[in-house]
């Protein structure tokens, strides 16, 4: 997938992207997109996700069915077979990485991870996060608090930080 380098993100969000490509192809979705990301990162609980929408107090039924939702209805594209498929990453998504990474530099971190993902979603108007923690009228300084409280000190500065954070 273009524009991204995957060597420069932590091991959390290298797996979202792989499988949510996988996910996307599944589906018969063209692009890879944000809700790909999180359908994921929810159910990864090695990640940090799992423990921030524990701690906003998000129900994972609420989110499951809230993503599968978003993810009916993007329109599928069915390509013959014999053509390896291609997918695209979504302008949301495009948005949401280059915001992931000013979060990066912002932070002196060396790994886009899996929390400047979710911070830049927030703050990425129509994507996913931004309607989903809008309607649970949680905004994205109580996210924010949580994710740092979770950091702690801690820099990204490997590829598994999350082994560092407070146990998530």
């Amino acid at each position: 997938v273009g524009m991204m380098d995957l060597n420069l993100m932590t091991e959390r969000m290298q797996h979202a992207i792989i499988n949510g490509q996988e996910e996307a192809k599944k589906l018969s979705h063209q692009q890879l997109s944000d809700i790909h990301l999180v359908s994921i990162l929810m159910n990864d609980n090695e990640s940090i996700f799992p423990s921030v929408t524990e701690r906003l107090n998000i129900p994972k039924e609420v989110l499951t069915v809230e993503v599968k939702n978003r993810l009916e209805k993007i329109p599928q594209v069915y390509q013959s077979a014999s053509i390896d498929s291609q997918i695209y990453i979504s302008n949301e998504l495009h948005t949401i990485l280059t915001k992931a990474n000013d979060f990066l530099k912002e932070w002196n971190d060396s790994y886009l991870s899996v929390e400047h993902f979710i911070l830049a979603s927030i703050l990425t108007k129509g994507s996913f996060l931004n309607e989903f923690l809008h309607k649970q009228n949680i905004d994205y300084k109580q996210v924010q608090q949580i994710i740092m409280e979770i950091r702690g000190s801690n820099t990204v500065n490997t590829q598994n930080p999350e082994s560092t954070y407070e146990v998530l």
